[in-house]
């Protein structure tokens, strides 16, 4: 009992906590249901309900034991009872009488039939059978029942005497007693205590698998809570459904995602399948079937329409949850918001078949035939409307010259796009009227002038402006008209693109959103920019073509109504080309190949070198070629030709051949003869030409005319001249010349400016410029000669050309003398511009004298105001590059982007602005000095150009691919520590070394006090000539604070402190007033060097009221270039404090 007691109450513990936990999950299931979520709970543990299945039986089986002992008699005897008083049995009974009588032994009182027995307190009565024999009464088994108020000792009674058997006692009666009840109920006692110890062990294996339950439940609880935490804050919608599809758990992100809440799914569950895109739910039915069973992940991509209509996709997964024993539990699903994503793909997708497609319209545009070009501009604004979405797209062109109309000559509307509206006429139309007057519609606007529809557009593209308009609000007042106009035609939002050819709008290419509003990014603008360009060569090519056969056409047409051959040379292959006409004129068979040497073998033998020299100059660019030649047919005749040609070039200055006409001119050639015989006209054009000219036979030499100003020149009248020869005249002072005219007259058939010394009558000599022709007079052939009076000329020319020799002379003598002069100089005192009294200073004048006669670059550092410039002039002018100039440049002042132009020069249109072509500082020192300053400023980028220049001597103009080869010699000056400027990765190591090939360190004037007294006196002396005053000494106190000053600018800000002092001081004695200089107390703190330059710079500052440039400015108390004052203010963070 007290097992089956114990199991019970397990029992109801467990079914307590089972309860408990099911309550709890219930409970839970109602809380998360008002969060739209809820997750089933844990599976049981199978051992549990096994062991108290098992546990129950047992008590059972221990129930009904018991049950059975209860119930069941006493055992009967082996023997039957002797019968007495005949055949009927006689009950004997014995009485058992306690210690009544205080002796210690039990009294006894036999009964029977007849006998009544009367029991009193502390009886005990002992009913049953007698045995038959003394002896045998242990062996018989007695069923008793015991009634007492005390203790007592239990004995056998047997019904063979007064008293008590003999041989027994009390005490050995009730071991027998004991011995037939285990004997009697062993089995029974020994299963009941081997039930409960079975069910013991079980009640605590069962205690056991509760506790774990509790734990695995809580631990299973605590991931719940984890996981609910990261699901509900993640941006994820998860959720998980049973396997009868009721959802338990929605995350929190399906409201942001779908625009619907949790409670709204958990209600409606068919919901998850009612937002997915009607495109994609057969997807979606498909992966539902598939997902229900599986034990692996499954995922799909499919659209949502959220609440608000808009479309979303999602990267759906699931995964299946299974349980301990394989069975099915639910699905754990988990929807990302993928559309960003998607919308990217798309766009790179777009953007790649937009990249091939642009490729592809450009391959076809290369080589395309031009009556193919209207028709492969519409193919393209096609492919570009289906690969863009536009509803519509036109190509605008320029017509009638570049002030002409714009007028629409291409567009493309998609079939199934909007159609064209027409105002006030469309609207009224049915839509099978429309649909059969689109087709119309297109056609009526081809050709329609864009000025009168859409001025202010056309104005843009005619200036060559992009005009992107997403929203017709977008449109400025002034194209209001536009903006009605596009209204009408139904356009949402447009895009004109301009066509560009040599710098002038030819024509647009516009595209239309009637659908929806669009905004253009701007990497497919340059695309279509790209796009626009071909249509524009294309176009271009095409009207260039149909000119160039339009003039063909003329030119034929031309030549055919003017009698004339046309011809072309090609100047590689040496053949021509001719037309029919030609081949007449020249003599050859019309299928016969022409060639410049076949041709030339017609050519009359006297004028085939003429021929060939015309050719030759018509080979030239620019050059237009005019020739009259005679050819020789078969039959010996000689025909003039005319012949007119000009150069055809592929590239500018490289021709590659002529083209030209002939004309036959024969009848005009023997007019023109005939008119140059005409004596009248002839004399009229001589004797009126203000040169002298005359008219000699070619055979003799012979004077046939003279002119007036012929008689004026010589001297000599007409009648004394002529039927003289020239030489009878001794005009001539070299006879010599005279004669090699004459035959070069007769070899080339003229003279061109020969300039020959002649005698007058009056013996005087002259100059005059020779010109002669052959001509053909009075049917003799003469020499035309025409002579300039160009005595004066000479005479002014030598008298210049004297006086240039001189000038030349003397600039040379200038040149000896003034480096004379400066030797003398240099000698008399190599460093009268450095101060060098202190041993360092010495020592750094000693390396100078070291390295200048070498072309070693040389590094000078030093801080700011130590005179690095002044070591460099001396480096120069001690070096044998002293007679070419020291060129300095500053790259601490220049701007990083002017840095590169001003050092290596430019050329015309490098950048813009650049309006001229510019040499760089390496140019203008080249065989010279090059001084950089601040070389530590130089831009990173201009380094590497740098190391070049230093290596090789050779540099590339900004802006040109030609290198350019100077020697120069670089000197440099920083006052940063390069070393650590290489280390920090801003100076290049490589140029640094090449820098560094001999320093020169300059002491701070601060380690060299010793210099200052003859500084400041080399300074008054400087100022008294410019102020007009005159100093005869200096305090010593100021002299004293003058070397104890620190001196963060070193020299340059002693010569400033010297110069206010010169000022603000009167009479002879120069003192030196604080604030501008003090002795530095010697209890101090120690300040460095940077914050020593800023406290000073500050105080400079103050003094100067916080001016930097101009006259009193910071800048020039310190002696600074106000840039490189600003850039150390910049760097030592000095700032304007506020008012």
């Amino acid at each position: 009992m007290r097992g089956s007691c114990l199991g019970g109450a397990l029992r109801r513990i467990s079914c307590k906590t089972v309860r408990k936990n099911n309550g709890e999950n219930v409970v839970d299931h109602s809380r998360k249901a008002d969060r739209a979520g809820s997750c089933s709970s844990p599976a049981m543990n199978p051992a549990v309900p096994l062991l108290e299945f098992v546990n129950d039986i047992i008590v059972i089986v221990l129930a009904i034991n018991l049950l059975i002992l209860i119930l069941s008699p006493l055992p009967a005897h082996s023997q039957s009872m002797p019968q007495q008083h005949g055949s009927s049995p006689q009950t004997m009974k014995w009485v058992l009488s306690l210690d009544t009588h205080g002796d210690g032994h039990p009294a006894y009182r036999k009964t029977g039939p007849g006998f009544p027995c009367v029991l009193t307190a502390g009886d005990m009565s002992i009913e049953g059978s007698p045995p038959q024999q003394h002896e045998s009464s242990r062996n018989n088994e007695l069923k008793y029942r015991a009634k007492t108020a005390g203790p007592f000792r239990l004995g056998y009674a047997a019904d063979s005497g007064a008293g008590p058997p003999p041989g027994d006692d009390v005490s050995e009666a009730a071991s027998n007693e004991e011995s037939f009840r285990w004997e009697a109920y062993r089995w029974q006692f020994i299963g009941i205590a081997a039930i409960i110890f079975i069910q013991t062990l079980f009640i605590l294996i069962l205690v056991v698998n509760l506790r774990k339950r509790r734990a695995a439940n809580l631990a299973l609880r605590h991931a719940e809570l984890k996981y609910r935490t990261v699901a509900d804050f993640t941006s994820d919608w998860e959720y998980w459904s049973a396997p009868d599809g009721v959802l338990h758990y929605i995350s929190p992100s399906c409201e942001r995602i779908t625009g619907y809440s949790g409670r709204r799914f958990v209600d409606d569950p068919a919901l998850l399948r009612e937002i997915i895109h009607p495109e994609d739910r057969e997807v979606w039915d498909g992966h539902e079937r598939d997902e229900h069973g599986k034990a692996e992940s499954r995922g799909v991509r499919f659209r949502i329409q959220t609440r608000d209509g808009a479309v979303r996709w999602i990267d759906h997964a699931c995964q299946p949850v299974i349980g301990e024993q394989g069975e099915f539990q639910g699905i754990r699903s988990s929807n990302r918001d993928i559309t960003e994503e998607k919308r990217a793909e798309e766009a790179l997708a777009a953007q790649l078949r937009f990249e091939t497609l642009i490729a592809q319209i450009s391959a076809r545009f290369v080589n395309l035939a031009p009556d193919q070009v209207d028709a492969e501009i519409q193919e393209a604004l096609r492919r570009i409307c289906e690969c863009l979405g536009f509803d519509r797209s036109t190509v605008w062109q320029v017509t009638g010259g570049a002030d002409g109309p714009m007028v629409m000559t291409h567009i493309h509307q998609p079939e199934d796009g909007p159609p064209v509206r027409k105002p006030a006429v469309e609207s009224r139309l049915s839509s099978g009227e429309r649909a059969d007057r689109m087709s119309e519609s297109r056609l009526n606007l081809m050709h329609m002038e864009a000025q009168e529809h859409f001025p202010w557009l056309t104005e843009q593209a005619r200036q060559g402006r992009i005009v992107l308009i997403p929203r017709l609000e977008d449109l400025p007042a002034e194209a209001s008209f536009d903006k009605e106009m596009l209204g009408r035609w139904g356009a949402r939002s447009t895009s004109v693109i301009p066509f560009m050819a040599g710098g002038v709008a030819v024509g647009a290419m516009t595209f239309a959103m009637m659908r929806q509003e669009r905004e253009l990014r701007e990497e497919l603008v340059n695309r279509l920019k790209l796009c626009a360009q071909v249509f524009a060569n294309a176009i271009a090519r095409k009207r260039a073509e149909q000119k160039l056969r339009e003039s063909e056409e003329r030119l034929s047409l031309a030549a055919a109504s003017a009698n004339v051959g046309l011809w072309s040379l090609d100047r590689c292959t040496g053949r021509m080309w001719a037309t029919e006409k030609t081949r007449e004129l020249l003599g050859f068979a019309p299928g016969e190949e022409l060639s410049f040497e076949r041709v030339l073998s017609a050519v009359h033998v006297e004028d085939r070198e003429k021929v060939r020299r015309t050719f030759d100059l018509a080979m030239q660019p620019g050059e237009d070629a005019r020739l009259d030649y005679r050819v020789v047919n078969g039959e010996g005749g000689v025909r003039w030709i005319a012949w007119r040609g000009r150069s055809r070039h592929n590239s500018p200055g490289r021709p590659n051949g002529l083209m030209g006409v002939s004309v036959d001119i024969t009848d005009r050639k023997s007019a023109e003869l005939s008119l140059q015989q005409s004596e009248e006209k002839f004399s009229r054009a001589f004797h009126g030409s203000p040169v002298a000219m005359s008219l000699v036979s070619l055979s003799d030499v012979q004077y046939i005319e003279i002119n007036k100003a012929h008689e004026r020149f010589t001297g000599y009248a007409r009648d004394e001249v002529l039927g003289r020869t020239v030489g009878d005249m001794r005009l001539w002072l070299d006879p010599q010349e005279l004669e090699a005219a004459v035959e070069k007259i007769r070899s080339d058939g003229s003279l061109r400016a020969l300039e020959a010394r002649f005698r007058t009558k009056g013996g005087e000599r002259r100059m005059g410029c020779l010109s002669a022709d052959l001509v053909e007079f009075s049917g003799q052939r003469c020499i035309l000669a025409v002579i300039e009076d160009v005595t004066e000329r000479k005479l002014m020319q030598e008298q210049l050309q004297n006086r240039l020799l001189e000038i030349e002379r003397l600039k040379g003598q200038l040149e000896q003398d003034n480096i004379a002069l400066r030797e003398e100089v240099s000698l008399l005192s190599p460093h009268d511009d450095i101060v060098a009294r202190s041993p360092a200073m010495r020592q750094v004048l000693l390396r100078v004298e070291q390295v200048a006669p070498t072309d070693s670059t040389v590094l000078i550092t030093g801080e700011t105001g130590t005179g690095k410039e002044l070591i460099a002039r001396a480096v120069h002018n001690l070096s044998a590059r002293k007679g070419r100039p020291l060129v300095t440049v500053n790259c601490a002042s220049l701007p990083p982007t002017l840095m590169e132009s001003e050092l290596f020069g430019r050329e015309k249109g490098a950048y813009t602005g650049a309006l001229s072509r510019m040499a760089g500082r390496f140019e203008v020192a080249d065989g010279g000095t090059l001084f950089l300053d601040e070389v530590g400023e130089l831009p990173p980028e201009l380094q590497a150009k740098m190391l070049r220049v230093l290596e090789e001597g050779r540099f590339e103009r900004l802006g040109s691919t030609k290198s350019l080869h100077v020697n120069v010699r670089i000197l440099a000056a920083t006052n940063r520590d390069l070393a650590q400027l290489v280390q920090a990765g801003r100076f290049r190591r490589d140029l640094y070394y090449r820098l560094n090939v001999f320093p020169i360190a300059i002491p701070p004037l601060r380690e060299r006090p010793e210099d200052i007294p003859p500084l400041v006196w080399a300074f008054i002396h400087q100022f008294e000539k410019r102020m007009g005053k005159h100093v005869q000494r200096v305090l010593k106190r100021s002299m004293d604070a003058l070397e104890r000053h620190a001196w963060p600018g070193n020299v340059r800000e002693l010569r400033n402190v010297i110069e206010h002092a010169m000022i603000v001081s009167s009479g002879s004695t120069l003192k030196v007033f604080p604030p501008m200089i003090r002795a530095e107390d010697s209890s101090a703190e120690v300040l460095n060097l940077e914050e020593s330059e800023r406290r000073h710079i500050l105080r400079v500052l103050t003094l100067a009221g916080w001016r930097v440039a101009g006259k009193g400015g910071a800048a020039e108390i310190l002696g600074l270039k106000p840039t490189t004052l600003e850039a150390r203010m910049k760097k030592l963070g000095v700032r304007r404090p506020r008012s």
